[in-house]
């Protein structure tokens, strides 16, 4: 069996509202400046005490079209027994016409030898009835409509009802996620030149996910006493989402941005050990130490996985450093698997022909295994860095499931 549908999005925010409405006429950006002999501007010295004024721009694509996902299955089902069925299937979707945002004012070298740049709009227009010849910043963000994603999945699952005093169903799913952007508002394409470079695995992407569930009813008979005991249990094995490394130097004066991804010159080498000396003792060590160079400083050492996408330039006397965009893709670093067992014991105890209690004993991660996060100030690579790598953080803070043991008892009335 299978089946096809496609299923329209509207637009999350009135965006041919907001975002204008930070733009002339409706805003008029100016400023002052004022000084330690004449910290305020008089009147008779305004125009000479007038500051230029930049303004800030923000603009929808006139060809903003609203998003639209496909999705699709095909699977096939077996019964084994008669309790108990297998089923192996497909399933994809395709995004198209996703939100994405771009900076239309991006700088670009016009000399690769000293380091000139240019924007498309550095200026607005000196004949312009609004603001002629104000000063426009390095980003001028649009929202456009040309992402897409797509997801494919293969499904395999075993269920078995009640039969026996024994319930199961165990789930597995072999994935891939790709996408532009994974969040709706999320930042401004690293190169809005070439957004495809943004074109990479999903932020939630998992390949493998295996979650098994059970329900067993102990064949305990007799009295109130040892009958209604049952055990359950969730079992949880993920592997992990996709991490992006940034780049530890500032280039907002290239991209319009503070950060981007740097240059992958080797193989990325996970080591996933425990530090045991120094300000990180006690932390994991995720990523190779040690494995990030600045070509800036000289060159990269054989081992060396990631550089920061810069060079020097010598013009005369006088040496630049030019940027470029780094050749790691969007989400290339695996991240920390997932696994969680979470078991519980209950007893429910006929009293009345209307009453009853259940009593019940919980257990959350009950084999204590710590599910590690990956906190985005680990992850800038920066030479010589002694925290870039390093994991100092659960999945989950304390308190919730997976990230703790935790027990829970709890006693219910039932009428």
């Amino acid at each position: 069996m299978g089946g096809r549908s496609a299923a329209s999005d509207h637009v999350d925010q009135p965006l041919p509202i907001t975002n204008p409405a930070s733009n002339p006429p409706f805003v008029s950006p100016s400023r002052f400046s004022g000084s330690t002999a004449k910290p305020f501007t008089s009147f008779a010295t305004l125009a000479s005490d007038a500051a230029a004024a930049g303004a800030s721009v923000n603009t929808v694509d006139q060809n903003f079209k609203n998003a639209y996902v496909q999705s699709y299955n095909l699977n096939i089902q077996q019964e084994i027994t008669p309790s108990t069925a297998i089923m192996v299937g497909y399933f994809g979707s395709k995004g198209t016409h996703l939100r994405q945002q771009i900076n239309l004012n991006q700088p670009f070298y016009t000399n690769t030898t000293t380091g000139a740049q240019s924007r498309p709009f550095p200026t607005i227009a000196a004949n312009s009835p609004l603001l002629p010849g104000a000063a426009l910043g390095t980003s001028m963000t649009a929202r456009v409509s040309n992402g897409n994603s797509n997801y494919n999945a293969l499904w395999a699952t075993a269920t078995r009802r009640l039969a026996r005093n024994l319930q199961f169903s165990a789930n597995y799913t072999w994935s891939k996620s790709l996408d532009y952007a994974s969040q709706t508002g999320s930042a401004v394409a690293e190169n809005s030149l070439n957004v495809r470079q943004d074109y990479g695995l999903s932020d939630f992407d998992a390949r493998h996910r295996f979650v098994f569930t059970s329900l067993y009813e102990l064949p305990f008979k007799g009295n109130r006493f040892v009958d209604g005991w049952r055990i359950s249990g969730v079992l949880s094995l993920q592997s992990g989402s996709p991490i992006s490394l940034l780049n530890g130097v500032s280039s907002t004066t290239f991209t319009g941005v503070a950060t981007n991804r740097p240059d992958q010159i080797g193989p990325v080498t996970i080591v996933n050990q425990i530090i045991t000396s120094g300000s990180q003792s006690g932390l994991i060590q995720w990523l190779a130490p040690n494995s990030v160079c600045d070509p800036t400083k000289g060159a990269c050492a054989a081992g060396t996985s990631y550089a920061i996408p810069a060079v020097l330039v010598t013009n005369g006397a006088t040496t630049t450093t030019i940027f470029h965009f780094g050749n790691m893709r969007r989400n290339s670093v695996p991240g920390p698997n997932f696994k969680n067992l979470d078991m519980s014991l209950a007893k429910t105890t006929r009293i009345t022909e209307r009453l009853r209690l259940e009593l019940r004993a919980e257990a959350f991660d009950l084999a204590n295994h710590p599910n590690f996060g990956f906190v985005n100030s680990t992850r800038t690579a920066a030479a010589g860095s002694a925290s870039f790598g390093v994991i100092n953080s659960t999945r989950f803070p304390n308190g919730d499931s997976g990230s703790a043991r935790q027990l829970q008892f709890a006693a219910k009335m039932i009428f």
